[in-house]
């Protein structure tokens, strides 16, 4: 799905970040949802999912710089950049 807006949402799994990621999402944005938690990305994911796959998962820790680059390049694969 590309060419639509398109965010990185890091903390996905609770709080702020959670809360953004579903309204970027209901909004007609793709998100990338960042966090540490696997289970609750999936959940995250599963719970969007009637909103045609716009929503998907990294699982990161992005005090680690090492995990930034996969994170551009599946927002690159997936939506076709960032805004």
């Amino acid at each position: 799905m590309k060419n639509i807006h398109s965010a990185i949402v890091t903390g996905a799994t609770s709080g702020i970040g959670r809360a953004a990621a579903v309204r970027f999402v209901r909004e007609g944005w793709g998100v990338i949802a960042v966090g540490r938690d696997t289970e609750q990305l999936d959940a995250l994911v599963r719970e969007l999912a009637p909103y045609d796959g716009r929503c998907v998962s990294c699982a990161a820790d992005i005090t680690n710089p090492e995990t930034v680059p996969p994170i551009i390049e599946r927002a690159l694969a997936e939506f076709g950049g960032v805004h």
